[in-house]
């Protein structure tokens, strides 16, 4: 029941969940990585605890990739060098983070939601992270 009633009252809410997603990722701008190391743990780990909180946190790391980077035009926001943010944001303990955290959404998920969350997150973490990165996660590697 509980889970029915979290799911429904964050379709009533999405506004002004979004809203705060926002602004939670313009706090992120200024505080992390330096006063929030442990955001994208800390996400990810809110994530497995329901479906619902899983989507908004896909949500949350959508947004924070693009205001990373320009998507739209396929550029940085801001020189790499001039960015601390890119530069943390594109190291590989976030990323392979990031990346189980969707790959354990797309295997344990049938809601179609939460899944087109999942794969939009994972198209625009992808382009902003360094390929060579991308192609040494186990997942792509040989037995």
């Amino acid at each position: 029941m509980s889970y029915w009633f979290s799911y429904f009252q964050f379709r009533r809410e999405r506004l002004y969940v979004n809203k705060l997603n926002v602004i939670l990722v313009q706090i992120l701008k200024h505080d992390w990585p330096a006063r929030w190391q442990s955001f994208i743990p800390d996400l990810v780990n809110a994530a497995k605890t329901s479906e619902t909180i899983c989507e908004n946190c896909m949500v949350i790391l959508k947004l924070l990739s693009e205001e990373v980077f320009n998507f739209s035009r396929g550029e940085m926001t801001q020189p790499l060098e001039t960015s601390p943010l890119q530069t943390y944001f594109l190291t590989f303990y976030e990323f392979q983070l990031i990346h189980e955290l969707c790959m354990y959404a797309l295997s344990a998920s049938q809601r179609t939601e939460l899944i087109g969350a999942t794969l939009s997150t994972l198209h625009i973490s992808c382009n902003g992270f360094l390929w060579d990165i991308f192609l040494n996660l186990p997942c792509w590697k040989h037995s």
